[in-house]
């Protein structure tokens, strides 16, 4: 602990020490109590409890240079929460439809989504709170926030609403393909071009289903 010298003190062979010095000392508990100094000039040396009282550690102080820290980080967070609140105004995340199912599967359970993230770093902690249907979902949301590009996405989904991805199959993919096709087309073109393009297509398609 920290002390502060209230008198001077010389020991028998010791250097004086001197009023108002600041100590660093430890308690020896032998037969009987004494105080150590351990460190700073008057290191190894022991000083009678009634020469010092400790001292009462004071709030923290800060450089400029934290300062300035603590400024950016302040300017940083407005940023990212206004970005945050105009993805919010303006339209839904869409979300994978195995994460949202997921999110829905939480909600289900009485999980509110404010505590999603909190609960992420723990879910191996929660298997006495929650169903191995909660915890399936929250290792999905998990897999989903680590290995997302867009950080701010899943936070978003949860402040406010979110939609999900459809899975379309193969033929659902060509059908549309091909509407596309002949709905650029419209007359503009040969008729020749038009069926080469959609034998393409359909060469495409057959072709993934092989593989």
């Amino acid at each position: 602990m920290k002390v502060k010298m209230l008198i001077s003190y010389k020991g028998e062979n010791y250097p004086v020490i001197p009023k108002d010095e600041i100590l660093k000392i430890r308690v020896l508990d032998n037969i009987f109590t004494r105080h150590q100094v351990v460190e700073g000039r008057f290191s190894g040396l022991f000083v009678p409890f009634e020469c010092f009282i400790e001292v009462v550690p004071t709030e923290p102080t800060y450089s400029a240079a934290d300062v300035e820290q603590l400024q950016h980080n302040a300017v940083r967070l407005q940023r990212e929460n206004k970005e945050l609140q105009n993805r919010v105004k303006h339209k839904k995340v869409v979300l994978p439809k195995e994460v949202a199912e997921a999110i829905v599967c939480c909600e289900a359970e009485g999980l509110d989504r404010a505590a999603i993230p909190f609960l992420l770093s723990v879910i191996e902690k929660l298997f006495r709170d929650y169903s191995r249907q909660v915890l399936n979902a929250l290792d999905v949301i998990k897999e989903y926030a680590t290995s997302s590009d867009d950080k701010l996405n899943l936070l978003t989904a949860l402040v406010d609403d979110f939609t999900f991805e459809e899975q379309i199959n193969r033929e659902q993919r060509l059908r549309s393909d091909l509407q596309k096709l002949f709905t650029g087309w419209e007359g503009s073109g040969r008729l020749s071009e038009l069926a080469k393009d959609a034998d393409r297509l359909l060469e495409n398609h057959f072709s993934e289903i092989k593989n």
